[in-house]
């Protein structure tokens, strides 16, 4: 082995050994490195780094003062892959960014089996040699050593993270204890509140999902927030829904994972948490049954099809569909027409003929007439509302049987 690399090898364990801190050891091992050397937990937020003098590119700045990383950058990193890989093996890994000037080294920081984040060597001052690779590995031992003599192996801890598990699971159902760990924790929620999922389906963004958690943390009113089970369970409020604060949050994801967005009715009671968690784990199942385009699933629009996956366990659903509806998409099949398409737009649209001619992209006149000769054809009146909730729910069979 190298002396050169034996002796920085030396100097970084008795920088552990000294129990000096974290700044110590990041500062001892910049000074090995040649680089700058950060620090950073599962949510990507800085626990620690070196030289807080240097000057840097705008990125790096970025991160040094406010922590973070930028999250236009942090959508082009995840789109890389670069932390599934760093977090699932020991090697650690060379890349470099378009937005950034200098390249970094990276690799995960773990205790056993449970990630802890990583470190990243920026290489602003001179280029990586084969020995950086080794001392890369070792410094993640020291500090994953560091952080358990601190007391702080779960860096990435969510002061609530263990009320809400226990109130997703069950385990807390006594009001008293309940109200006595909100105050303890000193958690004030919204009157009304949602449980929603957020189910990403990429295994890129699953490594990336404690910083998604963080960002949206920050920009979320009333909200908790916590990763359970490999997804993001938040309570969040009434307002948060009504305005689309989730997707918009979300939007710069869209074209780099596939992700759908569970949403629980208005919750009563958070011992009843178990009953929300599954509604909202309910409406993602259900949206992909019926191939529902959108992230956002309410459960409050898709509970019918829950209704109706318990019917379908006695009885065979086409034999609850209305026969208008059969006799209509029969008709259409024959006659190549698309008169089932205008009954779901005209009653989705409320039986609102100026909605309907709007969604359809027809004049008014056009969807009147089409609707007055569906009712002639099919014998059946639209003013009848028993039959128009027939329907509705045919719809939804045939769409859950044929999606």
């Amino acid at each position: 082995m190298d002396k050169n690399y034996e002796q920085k090898e030396t100097k970084l364990m008795k920088a552990l050994i000294d129990r000096c801190g974290m700044q110590h050891i990041v500062d001892t091992a910049a000074e090995l490195f040649g680089n700058s050397v950060f620090i950073c937990d599962l949510g990507y937020k800085i626990l620690c780094y070196s030289d807080h003098d240097a000057t840097y590119d705008d990125f790096w700045e970025y991160v040094k003062n406010y922590n973070y990383s930028i999250p236009e950058q942090m959508i082009q990193i995840m789109r890389t892959g670069d932390f599934a890989r760093i977090y699932s093996t020991d090697e650690p890994l060379i890349g470099k960014y378009s937005f950034a000037e200098f390249p970094f080294l990276a690799a995960r920081i773990r205790d056993g089996s449970h990630v802890l984040g990583h470190v990243c060597i920026y290489g602003s001052r001179r280029d990586f040699c084969a020995e950086d690779n080794d001392l890369l590995v070792l410094l993640c031992k020291v500090i994953s050593y560091e952080m358990l003599y601190r007391g702080i192996s779960k860096p990435y801890e969510i002061p609530y993270y263990t009320l809400l598990a226990d109130l997703l699971e069950g385990n807390l159902t006594d009001e008293q204890e309940l109200q006595m760990r909100l105050k303890c924790l000193q958690l004030h929620l919204p009157p009304q509140m949602h449980l929603v999922i957020i189910d990403f389906l990429s295994s890129t963004v699953q490594t990336s999902i404690f910083y998604i958690r963080e960002y949206l943390a920050q920009n979320l009113p009333d909200t908790l927030s916590i990763v359970y089970k490999n997804q993001l369970i938040l309570l969040t409020s009434e307002a948060v829904i009504e305005h689309h604060l989730l997707e918009k949050n979300l939007s710069g994801y869209e074209t780099s994972t596939d992700y759908r967005i569970g949403v629980s009715n208005l919750i009563s009671g958070l011992q009843n948490l178990p009953v929300y968690y599954q509604q909202a784990s309910d409406s993602i199942r259900i949206a992909g049954l019926i191939k529902m385009e959108g992230r956002l699933c309410l459960y409050k629009n898709l509970k019918i099809y829950q209704l109706l996956l318990y019917a379908e366990k006695e009885i065979d659903l086409h034999f609850l569909c209305d026969p208008v509806v059969l006799a209509i998409r029969s008709y259409d099949q024959q006659y190549h027409t698309e008169y089932l398409n205008d009954l779901i737009i005209y009653l989705n649209c409320g039986k609102n003929i100026n909605k309907a001619a709007k969604e359809a992209c027809v004049h008014k006149n056009s969807m009147y007439y089409r609707i007055s000769k569906m009712e002639e054809l099919f014998s059946f009146s639209f003013e009848d509302e028993e039959t128009c909730l027939s329907l509705q729910l045919s719809l939804r069979i045939l769409r859950l049987l044929n999606p």
